[in-house]
């Protein structure tokens, strides 16, 4: 395995069966192209079973949001822990504590991303809807790609594809 380490979102390329993973050895980002295909790497430690190429971070068009409903102050810090939650996922806004449920460790770094992003969406947004298209504008600020802005609602939503057509909709638009 090749290690990447990436201080800030970066693009890369490569062609054939790409496997990239976090470094908690989960799956990240995966493709399987006989063309050389163009991608963005967020911020973090990646291991590649092929190495890659680095290019110019790649640029998504970044659809517009609504108006905020409402903007509250964001705490200096925010914890994400995960515990009993019936809800599954549940922010507590005055205390910047994001509560997850157990079963949520086992997820993708690009689901949990887009649940944390989501949860902060709350500062701003009362719709779950209008927080679904502020995490999918925030992963592509953080170089994540339309594919997996598209697959984490599959991941995190299921049962629910009003909203996974949402962020489907969004990620076809930054395209």
């Amino acid at each position: 395995m090749i290690r990447y380490e990436n201080n800030k979102a970066c693009g890369y390329s490569c062609k054939g069966d790409v496997r990239i993973y976090s470094l908690n050895g989960k799956p990240f980002y995966f493709f399987n192209s006989h063309k050389l295909v163009h991608f963005n790497l967020p911020a973090g430690t990646f291991l590649s079973e092929k190495e890659l190429q680095k290019k110019p971070l790649k640029k998504y068009k970044l659809p517009a949001l609504s108006k905020p409903e409402r903007v509250l102050k964001l705490p200096p810090k925010f914890t994400f822990v995960f515990t009993d939650n019936p809800n599954t996922c549940s922010v507590l806004l005055d205390k910047g504590l994001i509560i997850c449920d157990h079963k949520l460790r086992s997820y993708t770094t690009p689901a949990l991303t887009f649940i944390y992003l989501h949860e902060l969406g709350h500062y701003y947004y009362e719709s779950e809807e209008a927080c679904d298209r502020y995490a999918a504008r925030r992963m592509l600020q953080a170089g994540f790609n339309p594919s997996q802005i598209a697959e984490a609602p599959r991941i995190t939503l299921r049962g629910n594809q009003h909203r996974v057509n949402n962020c489907l909709n969004y990620a076809k638009k930054a395209i």
